[in-house]
């Protein structure tokens, strides 16, 4: 049996950080972050600096065959700091991807809403987005969020960079973000 955050929470984590980071078998002490890979130098950049830093890669690839990421992958030397999850997730499951996660960051290009971001947010995990018209509809920068210029790869190291060396503002960024998910958009 599980036990989950107390007070009524949107969507409730596992309050045990190590159960939850063992489902996906992820080490003790290390940051975690989702992301893409669109610009593989700048997670280089910044395991370069954060070497206890995982990039998570969790779900079944939608539009693309999976080898396109496994090869920039490889190519960049990443290997050591991807885990890997490319399949079918049960619902059961997503939570502890969310909540063993320290930072989802999504640098869209182009995107109409986020059902991925909403997701972060619910679990009170810190997201670093792309200033997108229908993000700002949900991120304030930071206040419950930080947003990012569309392709700025060096502006998201940066706040990569900050956010990994001040994990209470990380922390309070996910509470945020919790807080105005639950209040503005829980239609439940």
């Amino acid at each position: 049996s599980f036990s989950f955050t107390k007070g009524n929470s949107f969507i409730p984590c596992i309050t045990s950080e190590s159960l939850t980071r063992s489902l996906p078998k992820l080490p003790p002490g290390w940051n975690l972050l989702k992301w893409d890979l669109s610009n593989p130098r700048i997670f280089n950049k910044v395991i370069a600096k954060n070497p206890n830093t995982l990039l998570l890669i969790a779900g079944k690839p939608w539009e693309n065959d999976f080898s396109i990421y496994q090869n920039i992958i490889n190519k960049n030397n990443l290997t050591n700091h991807c885990i890997l999850h490319t399949k079918f997730i049960p619902h059961k499951d997503v939570e502890h991807y969310y909540c063993a996660s320290d930072l989802v960051v999504l640098p869209y290009k182009k995107v109409y809403q986020s059902g991925v971001l909403m997701m972060a947010l619910s679990y009170e995990r810190a997201a670093l987005v792309s200033d997108l018209p229908p993000i700002k509809e949900v991120i304030t920068d930071n206040e419950n969020g930080f947003l990012t210029q569309i392709g700025n790869h060096e502006e998201i190291r940066k706040k990569v960079q900050y956010l990994l060396e001040n994990p209470k503002e990380m922390k309070a960024m996910g509470n945020s973000g919790k807080i105005r998910i639950k209040n503005e958009f829980n239609i439940i």
